[in-house]
């Protein structure tokens, strides 16, 4: 708990039920003004005139809203649309097909509707607005061409929408939006200290800095993947939680308790739009400008998305790669650069270098992404993140990634890269516990590397080839990662994990070119190719000049360098 250090007089009093006239004072008292201030939240955008492929059409007729499903290329949407961000859930409710696609263009009722589906009809006529976007209603769900199509353009469908409705607090579609609220149990406390600027007691309040992470990211929907890029790239986002109403825009966030500005205290962490270090959220785009430069906080960028991400859960799991397109999509134009599998090319070799959450994730069953990528991983993906401190050992010939069609969402059915470095066996114990395991070269003694498997099962191996991709300094200590990979029968090799190497072993790593000059040959030798190593990064003088002195400490090892060879990663 800490004390915000604001008034209490500046909370507001909570009605009993979010659907009250006074939750919804707060509700278009943010949506006016983020409409009419927030200039962040009203640029240009690149087709004004763009709407998705339906919509759901709302008249209110006599207080009894009548409902129909529009193609937005035979009927012209006449205003803005809201999107709903909701959970599925495991009971039936109403979803377009292919059988019921002409009933629902000639209209519907509103009992018709799950409850969660009714109150954003209702919100979306309150908020002046006659269009509405809800995924199962406007895709065909027993279309494979509708959907993939639908799908590839989700970040304009959530870009382009006035506002997000998030039923955040649902369990299901049967919950609805609006729920009672208890003032005993979200109400901050007051407490009465004395402000010695002013020389008088004042009273202050206590909050919780994990409120906005528990009650919102904590909350049902947020658990669910494709939620992950809704949330992104909306620009105005309203959360109805068990609680109260939230409000989250690019300039402000907000709740009924906190209805000018949440504390800063709870604000500093566990908000979607501030997924990207402050000054580089992914939405601020002028503050963006010449990210692509900056690898170091676009790793960290990427690197809190695939974390969110990979934390969510998926109903499918054939979808991991197409409920992340949106966010891909809006990137590649801020990053400068494409995706491919998962990776950023500009960001390789370092991206190869992801690890898994040691407790709870290991490779998917069905084959969905080639091993080097982390899409072939089920559970919770931690992202390297590379800094302009870090050296490539390995260079990229190629990458190729076959798809089952021709939409960039359609399922992977192979991918191979092709990359050159050394490659060294190793081999280890296994001891049947989660902690890393001690690998050994056999013709280097008393060297000992850490090593962390993809699963479990593949301890059991006891020996594995490793080809070292980074070096760098830490904390004045030269240290080196890699990979773990199998032979296959055919020649190429699949990754089983993970490595990190301390200063001698990563010089011993090093490719043949580099590892025959520095490790054996004389000193100019040594200290041309140590200088082709820092060309690629000037900006890293002083830190060069610590590895290069590190290597050199290192007398010439008895054994033969590796050989640098191309191998085919699957």
């Amino acid at each position: 708990m800490e004390i915000a250090p604001f008034l209490s007089s500046h909370l507001e009093v909570l009605s009993n039920n979010t659907s009250s006239a006074e939750s919804w004072k707060h509700a278009t008292s943010w949506m006016k003004e983020c409409l009419q201030e927030h200039i962040l939240c009203n640029q240009p955008m690149p087709g004004i005139y763009w709407w998705p492929t339906r919509l759901l059409y709302i008249q209110n007729l006599n207080d009894n809203p009548d409902i129909k499903l529009i193609e937005t290329k035979d009927t012209t949407p006449s205003g803005s649309y809201i999107t709903l961000s909701h959970r599925w859930g495991t009971a039936e409710f109403i979803k377009l097909t292919k059988e019921n696609l002409s009933e629902l263009r000639g209209g519907f009722s509103l009992t018709d509707l799950p409850q969660t589906f009714r109150d954003a009809v209702v919100i979306t006529l309150r908020l002046g607005i006659s269009y509405l976007w809800i995924d199962s209603l406007c895709i065909i769900q027993d279309s494979v061409d509708d959907w993939t199509k639908e799908a590839s353009q989700m970040s304009d469908v959530y870009h382009h929408a006035l506002c997000n409705i998030a039923a955040t607090g649902a369990q299901d579609n049967s919950c609805g939006l609006f729920a009672n609220t208890d003032m005993g149990v979200i109400q901050p406390w007051k407490l009465p200290l004395y402000d010695q600027k002013v020389g008088q007691v004042k009273s202050f309040c206590i909050v919780d800095p994990s409120f906005w992470e528990y009650r919102v990211m904590g909350a049902p929907l947020m658990k669910r993947a494709w939620v992950v890029q809704e949330q992104l790239l909306a620009r105005r986002v309203l959360h109805f939680c068990q609680d109260q109403l939230y409000w989250e825009c690019r300039e402000k966030s907000a709740c009924e308790v906190f209805p000018k500005q949440m504390p800063p205290c709870i604000m500093s962490g566990g908000r979607f739009k501030d997924i990207a270090p402050k000054k580089e959220v992914i939405y601020r785009f002028p503050d963006l400008k010449g990210l692509e430069n900056r690898w170091e906080s676009r790793d960290k960028v990427w690197h809190r998305i695939i974390h969110h991400y990979s934390s969510a859960e998926l109903t499918r799991k054939s979808d991991k790669e197409a409920a992340l397109n949106g966010i891909v999509k809006m990137l590649e134009g801020v990053f400068n650069d494409t995706c491919v599998a998962g990776m950023w090319r500009k960001a390789l070799p370092f991206q190869l270098l992801w690890e898994i959450d040691k407790l709870s994730a290991e490779p998917s069953e069905m084959y969905r992404a080639p091993s080097w990528s982390w899409l072939s991983i089920d559970g919770v993906v931690m992202t390297y993140c590379s800094t302009s401190l870090d050296f490539p050992s390995v260079e990229i010939d190629a990458i190729e990634i076959t798809r089952a069609g021709d939409s960039r969402i359609s399922p992977i059915t192979a991918g191979i890269m092709k990359l050159t470095g050394a490659l060294r066996y190793v081999t280890w114990k296994d001891r049947h516990h989660p902690l890393p395991v001690l690998l050994k070269f056999e013709d280097l003694k008393g060297s000992e590397l850490l090593g962390w498997m993809d699963k479990i099962a593949f301890r059991s191996d006891q020996s594995a080839w490793i080809i070292q991709i980074s070096i760098y300094l830490d904390d004045g200590n030269l240290r080196g990662q890699g990979l773990l990979l199998r032979r296959n029968i055919d020649g190429t090799f699949c990754r089983i994990g993970c490595f990190e190497s301390k200063g001698q072993d990563t010089v011993f790593l090093m490719s043949q070119e580099r590892q025959d000059i520095i490790l054996n040959a004389n000193s100019s030798e040594r200290n041309r190719v140590l200088s082709s190593l820092s060309a690629s990064n000037p900006k890293c003088e002083e830190q060069f000049l610590e590895i290069k002195a590190q290597v050199e400490e290192f007398r010439p090892l008895e054994t033969p360098p590796p050989k640098e060879q191309s191998i085919i990663i699957v």
